[in-house]
């Protein structure tokens, strides 16, 4: 259990992110865990945060916390894209709109539709980044 409102997001996603099926099944990259990648892909998983603003009026109302949570298919190269395309979809449908996450007392909220970007090419992979635009509205610390 976090304490800060940032890990409560962090923590409130990436136990979002384990409860997603994907066919094949791919390994995830957590953030700061020793990884070591497999050849047929796997997620890899960063949290942007953007900046804290104050939602109500005096010292002790709300901030809202907003951010992006990006979820990157590494899908092996030489494989097609079709596949690689549909394990985004499958991020991004998993993520809808309207989704609320409960962590710790905080309801983390994902805004807008996710958005998957377009696959970039390296020597062993492709990667589809799938952005997630979240929302919380916390207390102000004591």
């Amino acid at each position: 259990m976090a304490t800060g409102v940032e890990a409560s997001i962090l923590e409130g996603l990436l136990a979002h992110l384990s409860s997603l099926t994907l066919v094949p099944a791919k390994s995830v990259a957590w953030p700061n865990v020793d990884f070591d990648p497999p050849d047929s892909g796997y997620l890899g998983v960063q949290l942007f945060p953007a900046s804290t603003n104050q939602i109500a009026l005096g010292d002790t109302g709300q901030n809202r916390h907003r951010g992006v949570f990006q979820v990157s298919v590494f899908w092996e190269l030489g494989e097609g894209e079709l596949d690689a395309q549909e394990a985004a979809a499958s991020v991004a449908a998993h993520f809808k709109r309207g989704t609320q996450l409960l962590q710790d007392g905080l309801y983390v909220r994902v805004l807008t539709p996710p958005t998957v970007g377009p696959a970039v090419y390296d020597k062993k992979y492709i990667q589809i980044p799938v952005s997630i635009e979240y929302q919380v509205d916390a207390d102000n610390p004591a």
